[in-house]
Formats: structure tokens, sequence, C-alpha cells
């Protein structure tokens, strides 16, 4: 390994630090040193801690885990963005589908904008060019945020009963439509959903032309609804306190504190789903750590 290092013009770090080509031995049922890190003179004024664990401490093997610890701002020569939470998130990698549409999407957009032909003809040219150059950066930027939007969560309105009922006053003609378009019964269906919500009309409506003008109200209903869905959210729950307050001055409240101050309590978790705390988890797992040390 030395002298692969040596023909590559890298530098073994472990080596450097312990003075020893040899240890530590990373491999369980052995004594010699099987596994290295291997890095270019250049980086290692820019590492600010290396070591490795303890056998089988992170996952079953025989192999020891190391680790290298880059100081970030000056090994990239400029501040980085930290990233957002996972609950600012617009898209998760985790969820099904989501990685092959992401890449999708943007390879699209790449080859809609010519960003490979275009990067092609910039690295035939022998001499640095940066405007092309800063112009694919853009394209590729505009491309990420362009898959990422095609990806994103919809948007949840936060619930309240005035929001429900008119999402059941849409169903309702929806079926209605559907009823009229196809020719099918739906009479069973409509009349369930008539016995869960009173403030359905009591005689159901056959005429399309009655069936249209009440779905496109309550279409409009639920644009404005959408917009001011939070004051909808923070009344109910201002109606729901006073509520469990009047049952509790009369000594028949047996719900629990969180009952009886719903808005304060959801406030407080929407508070802490916005601001959430950053942790920094070190684990003590070296029995060796390469501290850099000023020149």
């Amino acid at each position: 390994m030395g002298e692969l290092a040596n023909r590559c013009g890298l530098t073994d770090v472990f080596a450097a630090q312990l003075g020893s080509p040899s240890i530590p031995p990373t491999y369980q049922r052995g004594t010699k040193r099987l596994d290295y890190v291997l890095v270019s003179p250049s980086l290692l004024p820019h590492i600010r801690a290396a070591g490795y664990d303890p056998f089988g401490y992170r996952i079953s093997s025989d192999h020891r885990g190391m680790y290298l610890d880059f100081e970030t701002e000056a090994l990239f020569q400029h501040h980085l963005s930290p990233l957002a939470p996972a609950a600012h998130r617009g898209f998760s990698s985790k969820t099904p589908g989501v990685v092959n549409a992401y890449v999708t999407a943007k390879m699209k957009y790449l080859q809609q904008h010519n960003f490979f032909s275009r990067l092609c003809n910039l690295m035939s040219h022998e001499l640095p060019n940066h405007k092309p150059a800063e112009a694919l950066d853009r394209d590729y930027q505009r491309a990420a945020l362009h898959a990422a939007k095609k990806c994103s969560r919809k948007q949840r309105h936060p619930w309240s009963p005035q929001l429900a009922s008119i999402w059941a006053t849409l169903h309702y003609y929806r079926l209605l439509k559907s009823a009229h378009r196809t020719q099918v019964d739906l009479l069973p269906a409509i009349h369930k959903l008539k016995q869960k919500w009173s403030h359905f009309p009591h005689d159901i409506p056959f005429d399309l032309q009655v069936i249209n003008e009440g779905y496109i109200e309550t279409i409009q209903q639920l644009k404005a609804a959408r917009q001011k869905a939070q004051e909808l959210r923070d009344d109910s729950l201002s109606q729901k306190a006073e509520l469990y307050a009047a049952l509790d001055q009369k000594g028949k409240l047996k719900q629990s504190s969180a009952l009886y101050e719903p808005r304060p309590n959801e406030e407080s978790t929407r508070s802490f789903n916005i601001f959430v705390p950053t942790k920094k988890v070190l684990l003590e797992s070296t029995s060796f750590a390469y501290q850099r040390t000023s020149q």
C-alpha cells in the first residue's frame, strides 16, 4: 500500500500521525492493517479529526470502521449553506417512487436545455470559459428545483369543521354529477352521506343545471376556506376550549388537560415543528483521534 501511495502521490493519514504504516490492525482475525485512508497532501491541513472504531461498534463486521472529518469551509473555500430540517424539505427520498420521479424530471429538463451537449462543448476548450460554465451551473440548479417541485408534497390545510363540511358538500355534488353522467344508481352512497352531514338539501337535486350550479358554488367556498384555513382552525379550537371550560365549571369535565387547552397545545406543537433546535451527537468511539496542529 505504501508503494501505491508513493506512486499516486498520496499520504497515509494514520501512518503520518502514528508514525507506523502497520498500526492499527484493522482485521479482527489478524494483526495486520488491511484498511487505509489515503489523501492528497494538500488536504492534510484541512483534516479536523480522524479515527477508527472498536470492532463491531456500529455494524457487525470483522473490520474496523474508520472516519475522516474535514474542515469543510476551508476545504471548499467558501461558507456552505446549512441543510434544511427534514420537516421543511419538499420531498423525501425514502418515499416510494420519488427518487425515480426526481431523476426522470431532472434529466428531462437538462435534455430539453441541451445541457449535456453544451457541457461537452465546454470541456473541449483548452482555456477556461467562465460565461458558459456559469450558465450551465444555473441550468443545473434550475433542473434540481424543477424536479423537486415535481416531487413536492401536497400542502395540507389545517382541519376545521367548516372545511370538512365544504369537502363533504363537494363530494355530494360530485356523486350527483357522476350519477347523471354514468347513469349508475348512486343513491345509496348519497343517502349515506346525507345521514352523516345534516346540512345537505332535503330533496336530492336531479336537474344537471342545479347540480352544476351547486358544484361551482361549493368550489368557490372551498377556495375561500383554504385561504383562511388556519383562522378557521383556531376559531374551532377556541370554541372547544370554551366548551371544556364550561363543562369544567359544572364538574362534568373528564377529558385530559390537552383537551381542555387544545389551542395552546397545538400552537406549541406548531412552533416546535418550525423552530427545530440543531442537535449535535458526539460519538466517543475512537482510541485515536487525529488532531491538526498549527504550523
